[in-house]
């Protein structure tokens, strides 16, 4: 990815800094929705105002769907709602 300015689907890209070490990279999509990357994680939201109300309450309950990765294995779906 050369040109960022010239990506076809992501509207703004950002990267924060979610405690503990752990940085979240966080791409909104040109639809709303958001795809959240950790170092072992991938998960949709369908907003960023769901993001942020998962970040602030903890837990998980506002992904649409979250991708893992276990030491060794490729990305496996971890649950769909």
């Amino acid at each position: 990815m050369e040109n960022m300015t010239a990506a076809a689907h992501v509207r703004n890209v950002d990267t924060w800094d979610s405690g503990g070490g752990v940085e979240l990279d966080i791409l909104e999509l040109d639809d709303g929705t958001v795809l959240v990357v950790a170092d072992d994680t991938l998960a949709f939201y369908r907003s960023m105002d769901e993001f942020w109300a998962e970040a602030d309450e903890g837990g998980d309950d506002h992904r649409t769907v979250t991708i893992l990765r276990e030491t060794g294995r490729p990305f496996e779906l971890a649950r769909a709602r």
